[in-house]
């Protein structure tokens, strides 16, 4: 397996849309692939925000999002925010997920970051299963409120 693991691109759109697929809730409506690459060229121009992609023989199989957060707390350290992962499902076990988490690492650490968090909705058991086995700790719960 010869997996790339690059920023998105606008032209990427219709590939992420069919990996955010598999993340929807029912009911919920997707955006048109010119929304998706009107996000994809808006993420390219803000310096905290990584869209990756992670890309085998030509083919999107993976993708995560990590953003760079500033902080004044832990001595002015910014934090990184990993959501919307999902490796496509012919594809899982074979590493991708990982190493989509290890470049978010990677992103967060080269920015002087001192963590990463990772957002994941309750009911994904088998994602929070791989969170836990890659060494994320399941007891400092991710709380959000949606607006």
């Amino acid at each position: 397996m010869n997996l790339v693991i690059r920023e998105a691109e606008p032209s990427d759109a219709s590939a992420l849309l069919g990996l955010y697929v598999q993340l929807a809730s029912p009911g919920t409506e997707a955006p048109t692939i010119e929304e998706a690459e009107i996000a994809l060229h808006d993420a390219q121009g803000a310096p905290w925000l990584h869209v990756l992609v992670g890309e085998i023989e030509g083919d999107v199989v993976g993708t995560a999002t990590v953003a760079v957060v500033p902080s004044v707390a832990h001595e002015r350290r910014p934090w990184g925010q990993i959501e919307n992962m999902v490796v496509d499902e012919q594809h899982r076990l074979g590493g991708i997920g990982e190493a989509l988490v290890e470049r978010c690492e990677a992103i967060t650490r080269g920015a002087g970051g001192y963590k990463v968090q990772l957002v994941s909705s309750g009911h994904r058991k088998g994602a929070h299963a791989f969170y836990e086995r890659i060494g994320f700790d399941p007891s400092f719960a991710a709380f959000r409120k949606y607006l």
